[in-house]
């Protein structure tokens, strides 16, 4: 299979053919999405990638994600034609994440990191759930990144540490590999699904969230603007402000010139045609 190595740019211009196509589909069948993260924070600050960055994040209310999953598959044949692809949490995949991934199936990344492949992932963006929040948040909160730490260590093929001394980390990581990373990723949904979203005061992307910086009101979702992200409009929540400070502070002011560097850690290749 030959194959060319992508440059930043090339990359940026995949991911937002994907990301249009992922909300054709949202704007046809009446889906509620969001720019997010990085994502929402380029395009009120940059109108487009932040000039270090290189991914692209949306979330969707939990009922419209799920529904979204469910569209893609009966359309499964129509988006493999565009060369699109849908990685999400299922029973006889390997994808040990607890949200999705649209690709670009004539793409592949490898991932320069020391944890388990996962079959078909090629250049994407990420689709994260938004679920409910219960009153007493931080005890949720503490308990969904419990699991999810264990299912993180679970994927390293290599333990993840530089000094072989740190003998907790060690067992930890034996253990979760002896348990396997699929029972922790059911143990995350279990718990990120627990609280419906539409009877809930709060909301967060539990399947990613760390603390209480990540968890918002439901109610700024409820109404959306259009802003502007390398060219095109997408959806974001109205109180836009709201969020971004909430997530990152001050997040009109640039981080220091040695925190200007992607966290992304992959190689990414375009298939060529025979």
């Amino acid at each position: 299979m030959e194959r060319k190595k992508l440059e930043i740019e090339e990359i940026k211009h995949i991911e937002v053919d994907i990301l249009k196509h992922v909300v054709k589909i949202c704007n046809r069948h009446k889906l509620r999405y969001f720019l997010a993260y990085g994502t929402l924070l380029g395009a009120v600050r940059h109108q487009g990638f932040i000039p270090w960055d290189d991914d692209i994040d949306i979330c969707m209310p939990r009922p419209d994600y799920d529904k979204f999953i469910e569209i893609w598959q009966k359309e499964k044949t129509l988006n493999e034609s565009l060369n699109f692809g849908l990685l999400f949490p299922s029973p006889g995949n390997n994808y040990f994440y607890e949200f999705a991934k649209v690709t670009a199936t004539d793409t592949v990344c490898e991932v320069n990191l020391p944890i388990l492949d996962i079959k078909g992932l090629g250049i994407w963006i990420d689709i994260f759930p938004l679920d409910g929040m219960p009153a007493k948040k931080s005890l949720h909160m503490r308990k969904v990144c419990l699991w999810r730490q264990m299912r993180s260590l679970s994927v390293y093929t290599e333990v993840p540490i530089k000094k072989i001394t740190d003998a907790f980390i060690y067992v930890a990581w034996k253990c979760c590999q002896l348990v396997g990373w699929r029972f922790f990723q059911n143990k995350v949904l279990k718990l990120a699904k627990k609280y419906p979203y539409e009877h809930s005061e709060r909301t967060a992307c539990v399947a990613l969230a760390e603390d209480y910086h990540q968890i918002y009101p439901r109610q700024i979702f409820n109404q959306t603007v259009s802003v502007p992200f390398e060219g095109e409009y997408f959806n974001s929540p109205k109180d836009f402000d709201f969020y971004l400070k909430r997530t990152y502070g001050d997040y009109m002011k640039l981080p220091p010139i040695e925190q200007q560097v992607s966290l992304h850690q992959f190689d990414a290749y375009k298939i060529l045609k025979q």
